[in-house]
């Protein structure tokens, strides 16, 4: 690792921290909210003539386990539900991982193989969370 413009980067440029200076805030919000049981909802982006900030936003928001963020203009209501709601291969995967699972403790055994990935109890609830996710979005029952 090596100290790059902007934060620690592994040499490739395209990996380098893009510095968000709400990173801290943000991820101080998410880790409270999951520990109350509560979804992690980002503020407003205010410059409503820069789709393209808007999603910037909304998708590093994403990445670090937010699962939405505010609309202030109706422009920004396409981006957010694009961002934020799984897409029909996510859901396919998760429904795919949860019922590898299911299948192998119904056989007693604490871990499966699913697509080649290791699956256990604990990687399972990451995918039951699109699972939970996509009823909200409307996009299964």
């Amino acid at each position: 690792m090596r100290l790059g413009h902007i934060g620690v980067t592994d040499g490739d440029a395209a990996l380098r921290y893009p510095g968000d200076v709400w990173h801290y805030a943000r991820t101080r919000m998410i880790v409270a909210c999951r520990a109350a049981g509560i979804d992690a909802i980002d503020g407003p982006y205010a410059n409503i003539a820069n789709p393209g900030g808007y999603e910037k936003s909304a998708a590093t928001f994403s990445m670090l386990g937010g699962v939405g963020k505010w609309c202030i203009h109706p422009s920004q209501i396409e981006i957010a539900n694009r961002v934020f709601a799984p897409s029909p291969a996510e859901i396919a995967e998760a429904q795919g991982v949860v019922e590898a699972m299911r299948a192998a403790e119904a056989e007693g055994q604490g871990a499966a193989s699913y697509k080649g990935m290791m699956i256990d109890a604990a990687t399972t609830r990451l995918f039951e969370v699109t699972l939970d996710r996509a009823p909200q979005c409307g996009l299964i029952d």
